[in-house]
């Protein structure tokens, strides 16, 4: 039978190396055996502190209950890295939710005096939750995956990675966190890989919701299609703060920008790339790309023309294209209106509109 070590069974060993500084654990333990042999079963007060450590790198299958002994082993660590979570179907979800719903707040507290930290985990939405209360100016970079495990990766960087399988619960469970925590969120990045029919309700749904973020990027195989007919017959902005939008996509859809920029009054600066699979798609996607500036109907923006309307400044450029082009774009026209750039603009007043177009296809590196 294979003997599974749990990180308390170093701990005699750790307490024989008094001048060590650095740690590295990479060992397996069953996520069936972790109950049983739990830290959180034995009394701390019986556990020697080691102060000379400040540097733990713990690689286990589960490091469930071994927390609470990494932050009393080491109460001047500098650098960890943990990972930890093999997902497994049929092991009780619920038991990592309810762990680190008891111990998030400590351990973000506890990584708050860190240098360098990074937390590589099964998709514990507790966790999730306690960095997002404790951290601010925050980067939260969702992807969505089909026949995924639920990932989660945390970092000092102010920077967290989520990935699981597109489900209804799970969404409306990340949504009501940003929601909670939505001033502590300043950047947002959507990656839906996968032709999901529910791309555009993403999108608005974190538009929506994170109301205090900055920048948004939005990254799909798809096109990028314009805002539900919801949206648009509510002549309300999804958000008043985004400054940035960043796009890469394979094309832009009729009426697909002016309609999103008409809903986001703040956005000052946009950029797109929009990678084709060979040449003679180039000349396709720009014509789509002026096309996204028309065909919405603007009597759904009566109420909205005197204030939200603008001009954009695109500047198109690639290294498949003969010339940087620039052009005006009238947004608040019906049809669009187009000026090769030959006149002095207040910069100040547009959108700042960048177009990469590449005939390279890079979408291995999303």
């Amino acid at each position: 039978m294979e003997t599974f070590w749990s990180l308390t069974d170093y701990d005699e060993i750790i307490q024989l190396c008094p001048n060590l500084t650095s740690l590295s654990v990479n060992s397996r333990t069953s996520v069936l055996d972790v109950k049983s042999r739990s830290p959180a079963t034995l009394d701390m007060l019986s556990i020697q502190p080691h102060k000379n450590i400040t540097t733990v790198r713990v690689c286990w299958s589960s490091l469930q209950g071994s927390v609470e002994y990494i932050m009393h082993k080491f109460p001047n660590l500098r650098n960890l890295i943990l990972r930890f979570g093999v997902y497994i179907p049929f092991a009780p979800g619920s038991q990592l939710e309810d762990y680190f719903a008891n111990v998030g707040d400590r351990l973000m507290e506890y990584l708050s005096s860190m240098q360098t930290y990074e937390i590589n985990a099964t998709g514990s939405f507790s966790l999730l939750e306690a960095y997002l209360k404790h951290t601010t100016n925050l980067h939260v970079c969702f992807e969505s995956m089909r026949g995924m495990s639920p990932e989660l990766t945390l970092q000092q960087t102010r920077m967290a990675r989520v990935r699981f399988r597109n489900t209804s619960r799970n969404k409306e469970r990340l949504l009501q966190m940003l929601q909670r925590h939505q001033h502590n969120i300043t950047s947002f990045s959507l990656n839906l890989e996968l032709n999901y029919r529910d791309r555009a309700a993403w999108v608005e749904d974190i538009l929506t919701t994170c109301t205090q973020m900055k920048a948004f990027h939005y990254w799909t195989f798809a096109p990028f299609q314009p805002p539900s007919q919801a949206a648009i017959d509510a002549n309300v902005p999804l958000n008043s703060t985004l400054d940035t939008l960043t796009l890469r996509v394979r094309a832009v859809e009729s009426g697909s920008l002016a309609g999103y920029l008409r809903l986001l009054p703040s956005v000052r600066h946009v950029n797109i790339k929009i990678t084709c699979s060979s040449m003679d798609e180039v000349e396709s996607r720009v014509d789509m790309l002026f096309d996204s500036f028309d065909t919405v109907d603007q009597s759904h923006y009566s109420s909205l023309i005197d204030v939200f309307g603008r001009k954009a400044l695109l500047v198109i450029d690639g290294d498949y294209l003969p010339d940087k082009m620039i052009y005006l774009v009238d947004i608040q026209h019906k049809n669009r209106v187009t000026w090769e750039r030959t006149e002095r603009v207040n910069e100040n007043a547009l959108i700042n509109v960048f177009i990469e177009i590449d005939p390279i296809d890079e979408y291995d590196d999303l």
